[in-house]
């Protein structure tokens, strides 16, 4: 054994060196090679585990259907759930709305109804001209003087009221509104009393109206030669719409309307 730094002779036993006092370092022993047999044996090819008769085939197909529930539950908790219909696909409509047959909403019943909820006007320009076009609400005696069956004021009377008319003034108000078939729909109507005055009420909202009076479907009841008008000139909601009877030949605005 020899001192690190000095390199003077000591006895075995001592642990540092005489003269400067360092520890004494031990040689080291050379070591064997280690044993590579890990790297010289032969490794078995790659293959994929196999349960039973679990093949890659049958592995592809348990993955797909992991993936598949996990799209299902996904879908469950609203991830891919698509768009709530519009108004006019069936869905909730408010005022305003493009209804079911390309109209504009402009009454809601809050409820559904015997005849349904809501009521749609048809659009500008229904006619195929600018403005609504002017029809006598009844030109053929004796229809000219009573019609059996149109006497409904309510919402929910004009269709009836339409009908009863339609099939015996021809020409007339009634027949021109039932002839429209926007949206595809053959149900339009010449709205009631009741009808027209929450159309003038909401008119702002449809559209534009001409400044003249507008036929409803129903035929005034005291009155045989007459039937109800809505001047949308002058009408006020806070005096019932200005709800006028008017002799039938008189040639005033015509606008389609449906419920649904």
């Amino acid at each position: 054994m020899s001192c690190k730094t000095c390199g003077a002779n000591v006895a075995p036993t001592s642990k540092f060196c005489a003269r400067c006092g360092t520890p004494s370092v031990q040689p080291m022993k050379p070591s064997s090679p280690a044993k590579r047999s890990d790297i010289s044996a032969p490794r078995p090819p790659f293959s994929i585990p196999i349960i039973g008769e679990m093949t890659l085939g049958k592995w592809a197909a348990v993955v797909g259907t992991v993936i598949a529930v996990g799209v299902l539950i996904a879908g469950s908790n609203g991830a891919f759930k698509s768009a709530p219909p519009t108004c006019a696909q069936g869905g909730i409509c408010i005022i305003g709305d493009m209804g079911p047959g390309g109209g504009v909403v402009f009454y809601d019943a809050g409820s559904i109804k015997s005849w349904g909820r809501y009521l749609e006007a048809a659009p500008d320009g229904w006619a195929g001209t600018g403005t609504d076009p002017l029809e006598r609400w009844c030109s053929s005696p004796p229809s000219l003087y009573s019609v059996s069956g149109a006497l409904g004021q309510n919402i929910g009377s004009g269709a009836s009221n339409s009908k009863a008319a339609s099939a015996t003034c021809t020409p007339g108000a009634a027949l021109t509104a039932s002839q429209y078939q926007g949206g595809g729909k053959s149900d339009w109507f010449l709205p009631s009393k009741g009808e027209l005055q929450e159309l003038f009420r909401n008119r702002q909202v449809v559209g534009s109206f001409a400044s003249c009076p507008y036929w409803s479907s129903t035929q005034y009841s005291g009155y045989g030669p007459g039937a109800d008008s809505i001047n949308f000139a002058t009408g006020n909601p806070t005096d019932t719409c200005r709800v006028y009877y008017n002799y039938k030949y008189n040639e005033y605005g015509v606008r389609p309307i449906r419920q649904f």
